[in-house]
């Protein structure tokens, strides 16, 4: 090891040990990954390595980030993030090639699923690769300080994946090549396994909160995309009421179930269109909670371990990337014991640095997330009698639609650095209501219908946004003067 990487390797751990109690060990064992798997897809223009390591590496610096509040992670994040943009290209350098991919849109691409060995690009692949950074860059330019140190990056990295990726896309979005997931022969989103689209449709929905442009330059179909993805995942879930829980298809009408992993980009989506308050509600949550609960888990408390299929069909498979299941458990602790306490047995068994990125995330995601869940509770305890007392995040406007004021009152399961903005639907600022440190429990802010010069707004729709970290909520707002 050199001694560059020595002193950063150092700093690291310095950084992890100084975490919270409660997330230290976590951010211990993923600095010790990163420290031994930091280089393994770095500079690589390989699509399927940004989507399957990169990505995961990625996100897990947003969540150590939030764990430790150092922004030594954040620099090494931009490291690599600056490093993807500088391999991007239009076409590979060799190879053969569909001619339509020199379209002048610079990205990456991979010939590893081609059956003639063929270089193609691939929705989901942008989409894993450039999610990272679109919620870098919302975490960034919602925060002051973070502004001042990050603001430049942030704004290169939206400015690529706008004029790069989703230009690229929305430019083919009406072929009619086939119904392939490459882009040689795409024949629209709707042919695409649901974790292929949802993920560019998590980026599109990342992306409409960062820019406030984003979707006022953009045609229509683009800006209601989402929501229509939203609209057809959620119309292809099969309730079982026994159970209180969803279950799905890998693809309509292919007949094979989802799997826990691809699932977990799934579930991502439906975690990030609930923030915005589309489609899914509360309760539907919860029922996601209840998958992994009554369909997947083997009702073993001292080893949990998952079915393969989210219908519990298949081998046990808990080694895949467990990220949003991990995130239900602000909806419902008893998710977050069970994958929690999946994690501690791998790790008692495996060392940090034999572990898949996606192993490594969750690992990140705890250091970030345990501190939020009491010191009191037994894992087990939680596990077998589905205790579900944690604190959660809340946002909730009343009244609403409203005259003259609105209250918004919120709820923070952690001390915590908090925003609390008003955009226009445009996605234009229009006011901040806090901006500071703030202790656990419940909260209120009050807006009056006015802009930061106190000036009158006209009725319309607005957004109230909630942030801390890369944790996010918005309510839509109807004024009525």
């Amino acid at each position: 090891m050199s001694i560059a990487r020595r002193l950063a390797f150092c700093a690291l751990l310095a950084v992890a040990l100084a975490a919270p109690a409660k997330g230290a060990e976590w951010a211990t064992k993923f600095t010790l990954w990163n420290q031994a798997n930091e280089g393994r897809a770095l500079g690589s223009d390989n699509s399927a390595y940004l989507a399957w390591w990169e990505s995961y590496l990625l996100q897990g610096y947003l969540r150590m980030y939030s764990a430790t509040g150092d922004p030594l992670w954040l620099d090494r994040f931009c490291v690599h993030a600056d490093t993807m943009l500088a391999v991007a290209r239009d076409v590979p350098d060799s190879g053969a090639y569909w001619p339509g991919y020199r379209d002048g849109f610079l990205g990456w691409g991979t010939n590893r699923y081609d059956p003639a060995h063929q270089y193609q690009e691939y929705m989901v692949h942008d989409g894993m690769a450039c999610l990272p950074l679109a919620r870098f860059s919302r975490m960034v330019l919602h925060d002051s300080l973070l502004r001042q140190r990050y603001g430049t990056k942030a704004v290169r990295y939206v400015d690529f994946i706008e004029t790069n990726v989703v230009a690229k896309w929305y430019a083919n979005w009406n072929a009619a090549r086939g119904t392939g997931e490459d882009l040689s022969s795409f024949g629209g989103w709707q042919n695409l396994p649901f974790n292929q689209s949802l993920v560019f449709g998590e980026l599109l929905l990342v992306l409409g909160r960062v820019s406030p442009s984003f979707f006022v330059l953009r045609p229509s179909s683009l800006s209601s995309l989402p929501d229509s993805m939203a609209r057809m995942f959620k119309s292809s879930l099969l309730y079982n009421p026994d159970r209180d829980a969803y279950t799905w298809r890998y693809q309509e009408p292919k007949s094979y179930w989802e799997d826990i992993s691809h699932a977990d980009l799934d579930l991502s989506f439906a975690l990030e269109a609930h923030a915005d308050g589309i489609a899914f509600s509360d309760t539907d949550l919860v029922r996601f909670a209840g998958t992994l609960e009554r369909v997947m888990w083997n009702r073993s408390v001292a080893d949990p371990q998952f079915a393969r299929y989210v219908n519990g069909s298949g081998v046990v498979d808990s080694t895949g990337n467990l990220e949003a299941w991990l995130q239900l458990g602000d909806s419902r602790a008893q998710a977050y014991w069970l994958v929690a306490t999946a994690a501690e047995v791998l790790c008692n068994s495996t060392p940090p640095q034999l572990l898949n990125a996606g192993q490594a995330l969750v690992v990140a995601t705890l250091a970030e997330m345990q501190p939020r869940f009491p010191d009191n509770v037994d894992p087990h305890v939680a596990v077998e009698e589905s205790v579900a007392t944690v604190p959660t995040w809340g946002l909730s406007p009343k009244p609403n639609p409203f005259t003259e004021r609105v209250s918004i009152s919120y709820l923070l399961p952690l001390r915590t650095s908090v925003t609390l903005r008003i955009y226009d639907s445009s996605g234009r600022l229009v006011r901040t209501l806090v901006e500071q440190q703030q202790d656990p429990g419940p909260h209120q802010s009050e807006w009056r219908g006015e802009d930061s010069d106190g000036n009158l707004l006209p009725s319309g729709t607005y957004m109230a946004i909630l942030t801390s970290g890369p944790r996010r909520l918005s309510r839509r707002l109807t004024l009525l003067r």
